[in-house]
């Protein structure tokens, strides 16, 4: 009956919603034969079922893992400035917000001259264009910026999710009072800002959590109170070009997966089951006793289709992995230059190796691996590497 499932759903009837009568049904092919032969044939098509269920699990866990890769990833890159000097964002940049001009006045909304964000366009996404847009009148009355492209935006306060979350203006535009304005300053380079907003979405959210009021709000205060990570702008722009090139994996990587599980899931109409289509032709020609049940087997190129997807669903996770490694070896790199300078300098030993704070493990949940002598080790990577 399951892989009857289409052709009974073409006879479904109803202006309100479709039913198949009881004629239908009872005309329905059924394959009939012997007892025995339906246990073969139930018996591979289970097999089967359970090989398809296996690469589903599979890709819907690629998918899965993309987000997590690229989070532990983030992680690795925005560690690496912990040492670096930060700064409060309202001391280096220039902030504004909006308003959202009177609805009553038509006048402000016609003609439509000038593009008006609230936050729920502000979604981690670039803003090439606005769901609605406001007059040269309204922007002129309601004192509103015109705020230029590269603009970092903050959503203040929004349904669900909207808080925290932050965009880069692609267009001239102006914003309603909930999405906080950060111009471009010559502190930081906005992809920069834009991608250490985007890390920082759960603290931000934190900021304003517990603070009373029947909706928890970010405000101008707390955001122009941020301390932000402030390296050189070459140093800002390899940063960028880093996350941006793992985001570019990431997205083919789920794509990838996507493609896969979309395959899987056509898998049992690639190879029917007992149909109407098979009923018909054993009806025009009977089968003997010695041919094999048609039915059982799976059409030409199945196996080696299956065996090929779930060889893509391998190479996949292992692309991943090398993304995680060649970040991670980047990392203990960096790190072990940092000590190898400081031995040269200041003449650090093994044991100023040893952290007085807060140990990486504790810094990083959720990472495994951390010991005292890791410092040492990197080091004699970096080395290893230079010689």
């Amino acid at each position: 009956m399951q892989y009857s499932e289409n052709i009974l759903a073409a006879k479904g009837q109803g202006s309100t919603f479709e039913a198949i009568n009881g004629d239908d049904l009872k005309t329905l092919q059924v394959p009939n034969y012997p007892i025995e032969k339906q246990r073969q044939i139930a018996a591979r098509l289970k097999a089967q079922l359970a090989e398809v269920d296996k690469a589903r699990q599979a890709a819907e866990t690629q998918l899965r893992d993309a987000d997590v890769l690229g989070q532990r990833i983030f992680n690795k890159i925005w560690a690496e400035l912990d040492s670096v000097p930060r700064k409060p964002l309202g001391e280096y940049a220039q902030t504004t917000s909006g308003s959202t001009p009177a609805r009553s006045n038509k006048q402000y909304w016609q003609p439509a001259e000038v593009a008006w964000v609230k936050t729920a366009e502000v979604a981690f996404a670039p803003i090439t264009k606005t769901e609605e847009a406001i007059s040269k009148k309204a922007l002129a009355e309601c004192s509103l910026p015109i705020l230029p492209t590269k603009t970092v935006l903050i959503a203040m306060y929004g349904q669900g999710k909207t808080r925290g979350q932050s965009a880069i203006l692609e267009i001239p535009a102006t914003t309603n009072q909930a999405c906080f304005a950060i111009l471009p300053n010559d502190a930081w380079v906005p992809e920069f800002l834009f991608h250490w907003l985007k890390f920082s979405y759960q603290d931000l959210r934190a900021l304003s959590e517990g603070r009373g009021g029947n909706q928890a709000n970010l405000n101008g205060g707390l955001l122009k109170a941020l301390l932000i990570p402030t390296p050189d702008k070459p140093t800002q722009k390899v940063i960028i070009a880093r996350i941006e090139n793992v985001l570019t994996e990431i997205e083919a990587n789920k794509n990838g997966s996507k493609a896969m599980l979309n395959d899987i899931n056509l898998l049992p109409q690639k190879n029917p089951g007992p149909g109407v289509r098979d009923v018909t032709m054993a009806k025009k020609k009977p089968e003997s006793k010695d041919q094999p049940v048609s039915l059982t087997q799976p059409p030409a190129g199945y196996a080696e289709w299956l065996g090929e997807l779930k060889n893509r669903i391998h190479k996949a996770q292992q692309r991943a992995t090398l993304a995680v490694n060649r970040e991670l070896v980047r990392l203990y790199w960096q790190i072990g230059r940092d000590i190898l300078a400081r031995q040269a300098q200041q003449g650090w030993g093994c044991q100023d190796h040893r952290p007085a704070g807060p140990r990486p493990a504790q810094r990083l949940p959720g990472d495994e691996g951390f010991f005292p002598r890791q410092p040492h080790l990197y080091a004699r990577l970096c080395q290893g590497l230079a010689g």
